[in-house]
């Protein structure tokens, strides 16, 4: 229609699976696009924390930074949750999304019946997930678990204290019992019997 004096080239970054059944037009300048962007693996900044999905589940980690004249560096951490569950999934996949948040879902054998959604929401003090029929596994790698107290008569409240000092509060929608399992690198919190309800994880400061 009109002739411009810029050169146009197509987009080598094609919509993979990991979109879903969003539509198009898809966004092109969202906080949460390395989700999408090649195998979905590389970090996103949903400050306070920074988080990575992959097909294990999505791991995070309280954002810090280091300031020079020129930049500010995030500082990756080497302790870190990866919240998960029993078999684990099959795929993964973009669910929702919207200005401050993008749902992703994480599917078990049973598809429609079995699954995880991470809540992944700018700003917010909590990691939100939604568990369907599945058993919960919340590892930590790079620190040890100290102890797992329980603060709620229903258990609906925790708190997990590591050997950093560390503390973090573990809060669910429904009664859950956790067991504490270590294995030859990480600490497993793991849910006695499948489990339908929200958790939400918070770094206690």
């Amino acid at each position: 229609m009109f002739d411009t004096p810029f050169k146009t080239r197509k987009n080598s970054d094609k919509p993979n699976q990991l979109w879903g059944s969003i539509s198009k037009p898809y966004p092109t300048n969202k906080w949460w696009l390395n989700l999408v962007m090649g195998e979905g693996i590389e970090k996103i900044y949903p400050y306070p924390y920074t988080a990575q999905a992959n097909e294990n589940g999505v791991a995070f980690y309280p954002s810090e930074f280091q300031a020079s004249n020129a930049t500010i560096e995030s500082i990756p951490s080497y302790s870190n949750w990866l919240i998960s569950s029993k078999g684990g999934f099959i795929k993964r996949e973009i669910y929702e999304y919207d200005d401050l948040m993008v749902k992703l879902i994480f599917k078990g054998e049973k598809d429609d019946k079995n699954y995880m959604i991470s809540y992944l929401l700018k700003g917010s003090p909590y990691m939100t997930f939604y568990y369907n029929s599945l058993i919960p596994v919340l590892k930590h790698k790079g620190t040890s678990i100290v102890a797992l107290e329980v603060r709620d008569s229903e258990n609906k409240g925790y708190v997990v204290n590591l050997s950093n000092g560390s503390k973090y509060a573990i809060f669910s929608s429904e009664p859950i019992t956790f067991n504490v399992v270590k294995n030859k690198k990480d600490f497993l919190i793991i849910s006695r019997s499948p489990f339908t309800g929200t958790i939400r994880i918070a770094l206690i400061p």
